[in-house]
């Protein structure tokens, strides 16, 4: 019998699932092993480091058509993952494995690991007595530890929540915002810091104090840019990507953490759909998804195949090198068809979550 941390080491570079649905049930030792959150975290993070993460691809009119793309030897391969999406279902975020969802005719939100099938439901909302705005969430897990948390946005409030520690939301100190200040998507650097990109500024919220730390000024002047600029993160740092000339080309722009200041890192576009597809495209909307080390993914939805204003559009996903500046057609996904699409990307992992039979 090899020694415990030889049998960790070789199991932390085997695939998710495998370990899952197989490694587990060779003995109990391996059982064990696999239980850990110890193991869990090591093969999680290995599993980033030795391949890029895979792609989620979520259908808000039809949930139980999503699928997981695992990325195999450089390729986009579709995986048996069970998706945890189901008739009135919707993915808001994802992270590390653990997806947060919205069941509407249930009107609850919760949390799922489709790798384990364990979930766990999230306390309701604070009340919002009566105040009408949008809302905007992200999850995000505590670096080191299994600790995920959820923030929250509604009108001029941010709320954040520990799973499975108490019951009830906390409001961010410092957290209320000037009423006219609209909230974007936030953003996750994967460290201490959350941005969250508002119509004025970029709050920064430290995660494990859950307090507001500093802002950070907006690269453009926001009235002259409609609609609104993506904040993407990028790398090791902060992006933001404006349109321009009726968005056929964009701006791209970096924040320097230490000096405060946004630079104007590239200029991408206008995109040359015939050579990366074959023939124009009549796009109806555009959508930028995340980066990919030097290639940014985005979608468009097309609606060659609509005949009447109503039908759904079809979505294609591109990608584009920014150094190479070639535009590509995600092959890995094929027209995505009808319906709402939208990409996540995705890591599977053995990280479980607490229990409250949801």
């Amino acid at each position: 019998m090899l020694p415990e941390d030889i049998i960790i080491e070789i199991l932390s570079w085997a695939p998710t699932m495998w370990l899952h649905h197989h490694a587990r049930y060779v003995c109990k030792t391996w059982a064990a092993i696999i239980d850990t959150f110890h193991f869990a975290q090591l093969q999680h993070d290995r599993a980033c480091y030795s391949k890029p993460p895979g792609l989620y691809l979520s259908n808000s009119m039809l949930p139980n058509t999503s699928y997981f793309m695992d990325s195999v030897n450089g390729q986009f391969v579709r995986n048996d993952l069970v998706t945890p999406l189901t008739k009135g279902t919707y993915l808001i975020s994802t992270c590390d494995g653990i997806m947060f969802c919205n069941c509407n005719y249930l009107r609850e939100y919760f949390v799922v690991n489709p790798i384990l099938n364990c979930s766990f439901t999230i306390p309701p909302l604070p009340s919002l007595n009566g105040i009408s705005g949008f809302l905007e969430f992200t999850l995000i897990r505590v670096p080191h530890t299994a600790k995920f948390k959820i923030f929250f946005a509604h009108s001029n409030f941010l709320y954040g929540l520990t799973i499975g520690i108490g019951n009830s939301w906390k409001e961010i100190v410092g957290g209320k915002i000037e009423p006219r200040m609209r909230m974007w998507k936030p953003v996750y650097s994967g460290s201490n810091n959350l941005y969250w990109p508002t119509m004025e500024a970029v709050i920064v919220i430290d995660i494990y104090k859950e307090i507001i730390v500093g802002e950070y000024p907006l690269p453009y002047n926001y009235a002259l840019n409609y609609p609104s600029p993506k904040y993407l993160w990028m790398g090791n740092c902060l992006s933001s990507i404006v349109g321009t000339n009726h968005d056929t080309s964009f701006k791209i722009y970096v924040l320097d953490i230490d000096s405060r200041r946004w630079s104007l890192h590239r200029e991408i576009g206008t995109f040359d759909y015939v050579a990366a597809y074959g023939h124009e495209l009549t796009i109806t909307t555009m959508s930028f998804c995340f980066w990919m080390e030097d290639q940014i993914v985005f979608k468009i939805d097309v609606d060659e195949a609509r005949t009447t204003p109503i039908d759904p559009s079809t979505t294609i996903f591109f990608g584009y090198n920014i150094n190479t500046r070639q535009l590509t057609k995600i092959e890995a996904i094929a027209d995505a068809g009808e319906g709402f699409w939208i990409a996540w990307r995705h890591t599977n992992s053995l990280i479980s979550l607490p229990s409250n039979h949801a």
